[in-house]
């Protein structure tokens, strides 16, 4: 396995990682304007972020949205049900909705993009590629 491959297959539970630390913060402040409903469209994006990393982590296969859609919404239902427990924090069936609509759209976008594309892998190698060692 290629070094960019070992990255694709890991950047899901990396991206995991850093949700759970802010999740499990007890009093956790967001930046900026108050927008009705900004928390929503927060939780939205960092799961769109999830699912679509987890589509590239996935070999590309037509099952590979419903797969990737599926592991975000559980990751956000586990998420909620974990933030429960933390003070200051509580479940909320509007944020996991949000997971869940973030995660299968970025499932969906990537993969779709990945299909359409069909030097989607080349171009993706291409960029990942170290430079090359002069000595």
């Amino acid at each position: 396995m290629k070094k960019n491959e070992i990255w694709l297959k890991l950047a899901p539970f990396l991206w995991m990682s850093i949700i759970f630390y802010f999740s499990h913060q007890s009093h956790f402040k967001i930046l900026g304007p108050a927008i009705p409903g900004r928390d929503k469209i927060i939780h939205a994006c960092i799961y769109f972020i999830l699912g679509g990393l987890l589509v590239l982590a996935l070999p590309p296969r037509s099952v590979s949205f419903w797969i990737a859609g599926l592991a975000g919404m559980f990751y956000g239902i586990s998420d909620e049900f974990h933030q429960a427990f933390i003070p200051g924090r509580c479940f909320e069936i509007a944020d996991m909705v949000a997971d869940t609509a973030g995660a299968f759209l970025g499932a969906f976008l990537f993969h779709r993009y990945r299909i359409n594309t069909k030097s989607f892998a080349l171009k993706l190698n291409s960029s990942l590629k170290e430079p090359d060692k002069k000595e």
